[in-house]
This record gives C-alpha cells, sequence and structure tokens, in this order.
C-alpha cells in the first residue's frame, strides 16, 4: 500500500497530485492524509473515473482525515459492482456478494421522497446506486437537522442493523434521481457471521459516524449561524486558489436545503448567505451559491465571528 501524505501541499496543488497517483495505481492501494474533510476529492474522483475506485474514509484524529482508494472489481452482475465499489463489502468474498446480491431489492426513490422514516423498524441496510440520500434528525421541537449526505456506493443504517432498533435518522432522496439497493437486515447479518471483516467494517463505519454526528450537533447547537452555514458550505468548495465554481449538488440545493443543513431557519440562512457573500466567501445566482472561496470560508471557521 503506498501512503501518500498532502498536508504538507499546497491545497491547490492536491488533487492534480492525487489524480496523477491515481493514474499510476495500478491496482495498488492509495492511503491519502489530508487535514480536512476529503469530500470534494471525491467528488473530483467521481466525476473523473465514474465508479472505478472504492472510497474507505476515515478521521483518524483532530484535522487528520485518511482514504484508502483502491481500484474496485467489476462484475457481470450490477448489484455485485455496486457491492465492490462499498468501502464495507469490497474485500468481501463473492460468495458472501452472490448471497447478498440475491436477496437484493432496487428502488427508484422520487425527490424528498423518505425512504424510511424515523423512529421505525427497519428490515433494511441501504445502499446508493445513484443520486444523493441525506440523513435527517427530527428534534423534539420540530426542527429538522440534514445531519449526512450519502452518496453512490454509501450504505445507510448501519446503526440499526447493529442494535436491531428503530432507525435514528429519516432517510430521503434530496437528487431527482436517487436510486437505492435494499438489503435484508437478515441476509446482512449472515454475510458478517461469514465474513468477520465485513462486520468489522460496518461496525468502524457505525462509530465514525456516530463520531461526525456528535461533532455535527455540537455545531449546530453552539456556533454562530454564519459559522454554521459556512461549515455546510466548505466540504463544496473546490481546491483551487480564490473564488471557483462550487462542487455539485451545490449549484442546485434550495435555501430550504441549505437551512436543514445548518440548522436553523431559510431566513435566516439567506441572511447568513449575504453576510458571507460581503466577506467574498461566495457568489449566489438567482439565490443559488454557484461559486465560493475555500481560503476566506476556511478563516471565516478559523475566527469564529461573535454571535
Amino acid at each position: 500500500m503506498e501512503v501518500f501524505d498532502v498536508r504538507g501541499v499546497p491545497v491547490a496543488r492536491r488533487h492534480a497530485l492525487i489524480v496523477a497517483r491515481l493514474e499510476a495505481l495500478g491496482g495498488d492501494t492509495l492511503l491519502i492524509r489530508t487535514d480536512h474533510n476529503p469530500r470534494p476529492l471525491r467528488f473530483e474522483l467521481e466525476r473523473r473515473f465514474a465508479g472505478r475506485f472504492v472510497w474507505d474514509e476515515r478521521e483518524a484524529g483532530e484535522s487528520v482525515w485518511e482514504v484508502r482508494v483502491v481500484e474496485a472489481r467489476r462484475d457481470p452482475d450490477e448489484i455485485k459492482t455496486l457491492l465492490r465499489r462499498s468501502a464495507v463489502f469490497y474485500r468481501a468474498p463473492s460468495t458472501v456478494l452472490t448471497a447478498l446480491a440475491s436477496r437484493a431489492r432496487s428502488a427508484s426513490i422520487r425527490r424528498h421522497r423518505a425512504i424510511a422514516h424515523q423512529d421505525i423498524r427497519w428490515p433494511y441496510l441501504g445502499m446508493i446506486a445513484g443520486g444523493i440520500v441525506d440523513a435527517v434528525l427530527l428534534t423534539s421541537s420540530g426542527k429538522e437537522l440534514a445531519v449526512q449526505e450519502y452518496v453512490a456506493a454509501d450504505i445507510f443504517g448501519e446503526c440499526e442493523l447493529l442494535d436491531g432498533g428503530a432507525t435514528l435518522l429519516r432517510y430521503e432522496a434530496r437528487s431527482t434521481d436517487t436510486s437505492v439497493v435494499l438489503f435484508p437486515t437478515d441476509a446482512v447479518g449472515a454475510a458478517m457471521e461469514a465474513d468477520v471483516g465485513v462486520a468489522r467494517a460496518i461496525s468502524r463505519l457505525a462509530a465514525q459516524r456516530a463520531r461526525l454526528y456528535c461533532k455535527f450537533v455540537a455545531i449546530a447547537m453552539g456556533s454562530p449561524t454564519a459559522v454554521r452555514v459556512a461549515t455546510v458550505l466548505l466540504p463544496y468548495a473546490g481546491p483551487m486558489v480564490g473564488m471557483s465554481d462550487a462542487l455539485e449538488p451545490l449549484p442546485s440545493m434550495t435555501q430550504v436545503e441549505l437551512a436543514r443543513l445548518a440548522g436553523t431557519a431559510k431566513e435566516v440562512v439567506n441572511r447568513a448567505l449575504s453576510d458571507l457573500e460581503s466577506l467574498g466567501a461566495l457568489r449566489r445566482q438567482f439565490g443559488h451559491v454557484v461559486r465560493l472561496d475555500r481560503q476566506r470560508l476556511s478563516d471565516i471557521l478559523e475566527h469564529q465571528p461573535p454571535k
């Protein structure tokens, strides 16, 4: 496994260097270490390589992220090909994947429609085949917080799978072309018993997400609105110096969707976007955020403007 630590590399140069390493990878695994959430890199690789690689990330410490990127194996069966792109299942034996694929159910979900509601018994582990799925927390006050977004080859519903309890969150389609594959929990349980690697991968993913959810809620409860909105926007900022095009799907996201991600109301988000625009951190077109300045957003987060 090749290790590539980009923390000492200027942000604007990182993506090009990583892409060059991946193009020369030759079937090996590349372990990338970076100092911020690597979601922009994931979007970049998906645009360039369209499902070629497995993306296996974890937050390894304060301002330390690690991503294992390995070439995904193809299979004549579409469900098995999707499973081989998953950070949870890509190393599982073919017999395990065949058994899972034989029990899978595919579904297309309209935008903003729920796949599973919060606090129900849901007998599936979900996987994104296409589009984006939001994990939404409905609070006792009626406020909705979109605590995480899942993209192609991500799984969801892992906590409910592990303890057999009700859903912690509501899972709903954000994009118009969302498609998912649902695996019955008994089939996934059999896969975990058959291969300890699958069990460990699902457990690690659940722990990682619990950590991220706690951080998200802490930010939503205790930070000024501008900081919360800047936190939401930063993963969609490209690595270039200065103002650059916002990464998808941000340019098509509504202020209502941004409000859910920031844990506030649409009107409050609109004011925060105006403030951030006046600081040169973003540009809008017809109410949508279309350009971002990564460094200015990072400066706002670092200096934590007063409430």
